[in-house]
């Protein structure tokens, strides 16, 4: 393995730094409980990060006074062109000019020393926690960057009151267990850059990269949440028996998704979203304004009560508390580059890691209609 760069060590003290952060919550958790030899090995595991971030700190200090201390601060009055630069270079097998991987990586003293493999900052946060355009899922749902991420399925207690007494959030806690832990699973996903849009404007060169990707990656989560069936990835499928959310039916669509709002408790129900395709909502627009009232004028949210969000990807509407559904990246997003010479294509390769959770499948319902409510209640009827 070749020798880090000053960023690649800036990042393991990152990762070092929160995980004993994260020890530090397990360690009040453990002494709360009065787990003494819990709080003695975790305390341990500190002492031996805190010997990792310690040389750390003093390696990157070492490195940056040797190799470039005496640099002249950069200049960054046009991120889009010193991006088209880095796309361009990585493309072409060129090594990036320092000053303009300085610029992009937000660093001022820090040279170009073989880290062209990761994505400047700024693109990295932008994929992670931009609202992609392409996945409304992400405008209500809980985004995260954490190394080793747990949560807790309850996040709050009350002095004397036992909130996960009974219902279905105890059966699940019960079940399932106090806490989430979130995995690490991988993704890859290429675009395809012309030659003639690589010898194109820097600006157009960004503007259809940074798009590419972003469109890939969203659709990579929609994919994730509401169509895989990979056997280790089920658990994020919203729909797969992994999960087991709650099915509510009605005669019609619309009762369907009224009896799952009604079914939720007072806790998911005051922040729920309807999650849907457009096509089963017009539908059942049309259905209800055929008993003489028009619906096409109203909000949706006039109508069903609380918001909706539309994505062709849902199958079968979707009702509940999305701030439960919990979208977390555990690695560096990385970018690297390739070049098939005889076949003149150039490709970007974005690679990360991630996983997508459910933190309580208690918060959600799955509304179907049941056309043989409504058969039995005509015979009635009749």
């Amino acid at each position: 393995m070749g020798k880090k760069t000053i960023y690649q060590l800036k990042r393991d003290l990152q990762v070092f730094e929160e995980q004993f952060e994260t020890l530090n919550e397990q360690i009040e958790e453990e002494a709360s409980k009065g787990n003494a030899q819990e709080v003695l090995k975790r305390q341990k595991e500190q002492d031996d990060i805190k010997i990792s971030i310690e040389a750390l700190e003093q390696q990157i200090k070492r490195r940056e006074e040797k190799e470039f201390g005496g640099m002249k601060e950069i200049k960054r009055d046009n991120p889009i062109e010193n991006k088209g630069i880095m796309y361009r270079s990585m493309l072409k097998g060129e090594p990036i000019p320092d000053e303009i991987y300085r610029s992009l990586f937000g660093v001022d003293n820090t040279p170009n020393n073989g880290g062209n493999n990761f994505i400047p900052t700024n693109l990295s946060d932008d994929l992670i926690f931009d609202s992609l355009k392409n996945n409304p899922i992400r405008d209500i749902s809980t985004i995260t960057n954490i190394v080793g991420l747990e949560l807790p399925k309850v996040s709050y207690t009350i002095d004397d009151m036992e909130f996960v007494k009974d219902g279905e959030v105890a059966k699940e806690v019960a079940l399932k267990g106090e806490k989430v832990k979130f995995g690490s699973f991988t993704f890859r996903i290429s675009t395809e850059i012309s030659d003639s849009l690589l010898d194109g404007t820097n600006t157009n060169l960004v503007e259809y990269i940074d798009k590419s990707l972003k469109d890939g990656l969203a659709k990579k989560e929609k994919y994730s949440i509401f169509k895989t069936s990979k056997a280790e990835e089920k658990h994020m499928n919203i729909y797969s028996d992994t999960n087991a959310v709650k099915k509510v039916q009605g005669e019609t669509l619309f009762k369907a998704i009224k009896n799952a709002l009604s079914d939720l408790s007072d806790e998911f129900y005051n922040n729920a979203t309807i999650v849907m395709k457009k096509s089963d909502y017009f539908a059942m627009i049309d259905e209800l304004s055929n008993n003489n009232t028009n619906f096409y004028d109203k909000q949706s949210d006039q109508i069903l009560g609380t918001k909706v969000v539309f994505c062709e990807d849902a199958d079968k509407p979707i009702v509940g508390d999305f701030s439960y559904l919990h979208i977390n990246y555990s690695s560096d997003v990385k970018l690297e580059s390739e070049r098939t010479a005889r076949e003149g294509r150039n490709y970007f390769i974005l690679s990360g890691s991630f996983d997508i959770r459910l933190v309580l499948t208690s918060a959600f319902r799955i509304a179907e209609t049941a056309p043989m409510l409504l058969n039995e209640r005509k015979k009635k009827d009749n």
